[in-house]
């Protein structure tokens, strides 16, 4: 019999160690209790939750456009003129008729005379003034003086025939009452009455107790318009 060689009982030796180390090993792992299937179907596994979805955003408003350029050389836009308020017609005061008594180229009052006259004494004596050249006297004219107010327009003395004075209108103005007087010439050309004259006229107007107004020809001079 072949004695051993020492290297091979060092190898022997060395695996009987490794043997036993595994041993070892498996007498410390600890053993794991055996599980039992679940009785029924598998479950299955919980399905995936997706993420919500963000939500949508507003859309956007389209961008203002920005405003036109005006540049400083255009005229600016040309404006409607303001309309006038209409204005109210002025009220044109009514005229009022006259009623002429008498008239005449001869008066004997040989001054100019613009008078109204309110009393019937004073009426009386202008009448009476008037006539004095005549015999006998025209009748006095009855006048109502509770309505009527009395006008007496003498030119006075003229050098020619041709002149006569007349009444143009009679205005009521509030208390007052405007009578306008229009005295007549003869032209240069004219053939008139180489004489003296005087004429005169006397007229009514339907207004009583009221102040009269004489307005017209050649008031402030006497009716000397020539």
């Amino acid at each position: 019999m072949k004695s051993l060689r020492p290297f091979n009982l060092l190898r022997l030796a060395g695996l009987a160690a490794a043997l036993m180390a595994v041993a070892s090993c498996a007498l410390l792992r600890p053993s794991l209790p055996e599980t039992e299937p679940p009785d029924g179907p598998p479950e299955d596994p919980p399905a995936a939750v997706k993420p919500e979805a963000p939500p949508e955003a507003p859309p956007e408003a389209p961008p203002e456009a920005p405003p036109a350029a005006v540049r400083p050389d255009d005229p600016p836009e040309p404006q409607p003129a303001p309309q006038p308020a209409p204005r109210e017609p002025t009220p044109v005061p009514e005229e009022t008729r006259w009623e002429v008594l008498a008239s005449g180229q001869q008066s004997a009052v040989r001054v100019p005379v613009a008078r109204a006259i309110a009393d019937p004494e004073l009426w009386a004596d202008v009448w009476a003034a008037l006539h004095a050249n005549r015999h006998p006297q025209p009748d006095r004219p009855e006048v109502d003086f509770e309505r009527e107010t009395v006008v007496v327009l003498l030119l006075g003395e003229r050098r020619t025939g041709g002149y006569s004075v007349r009444i143009t209108s009679v205005i009521p103005r509030g208390d007052v009452v405007e009578v306008k007087v229009e005295v007549e010439s003869p032209g240069p050309d004219d053939m008139v009455t180489q004489a003296l004259t005087a004429p005169y006229l006397i007229a009514t107007i339907p207004y009583a107790e009221v102040d009269v107004a004489f307005s017209g020809d050649d008031l402030e001079r006497g009716f000397e318009g020539d």
